[in-house]
């Protein structure tokens, strides 16, 4: 096992997604469903994601990076909840 695998799954957040990506791979569902139970689980974790944001404007919420801090998150999941803020762009660098 490399090292940023070993990283990637230590947190229970990257289980949970390699498990569900396992399960709809050798289930024999349709595209659609695929596509809806990835897009669930998507879902959930921005739903975590921005239970830290805070109001920026009157119409956009923001993740500050010392918010995100503040939670003592471990450094894998700070720094994959970070990536996902800036691609989402709701993250305020």
């Amino acid at each position: 096992m490399k090292h940023g695998e070993r990283l990637f799954c230590d947190e229970k957040i990257h289980r949970d997604i390699a498990h569900l990506l396992l399960q709809l791979s050798e289930s024999d569902s349709s595209e659609i469903k695929v596509i809806d139970q990835i897009k669930i689980k998507t879902n959930e974790i921005l739903d975590q994601l921005n239970v830290l944001a805070i109001c920026k404007t009157e119409n956009k919420k923001m993740v500050s990076i010392t918010d995100l801090k503040a939670k003592k998150y471990s450094p894998p999941l700070e720094n994959f909840l970070f990536n996902l803020g800036v691609a989402e762009n709701i993250m305020m660098l």
